[in-house]
């Protein structure tokens, strides 16, 4: 009796920890707020093409903004977007917030030639 006792617990101890881990890997993001990360281009490039692709993926954001802009992300949150640089110095700025209203910043700095 004392046996099946002790594996019944051991059982629900088991059960309760599994539950538990998956709570907290489901909600570990969230606590963290919005990452951006940009892989492509990056920052001190020079790029001789006008145009660029800036690519990236942007983690627990509800809303990602480009130079202002809103940028539509897929259900990863990776984006691509495409810009116009100007002759010189460019500074490329991407924003996002979470559903909770935390924001963060990137720039990205190119040298167009």
């Amino acid at each position: 009796l004392c046996m099946k006792l002790d594996i019944k617990i051991v059982g629900l101890a088991i059960v309760a920890l599994a539950i538990l881990g998956y709570a907290y890997s489901r909600t570990m993001g969230l606590s963290q707020g919005p990452r951006i990360i940009v892989t492509e281009p990056s920052s001190g490039a020079t790029i001789t093409a006008p145009l660029v692709h800036v690519r990236g993926v942007a983690k627990n954001s509800v809303l990602l903004t480009l130079d202002g802009r809103m940028v539509v992300t897929d259900e990863a949150g990776v984006f691509d977007e495409e810009i116009l640089l100007a002759p010189n110095y460019n500074s490329i700025v991407l924003t996002a917030e979470d559903r909770f209203g935390r924001s963060i910043t990137e720039m990205v700095e190119v040298v167009r030639k």
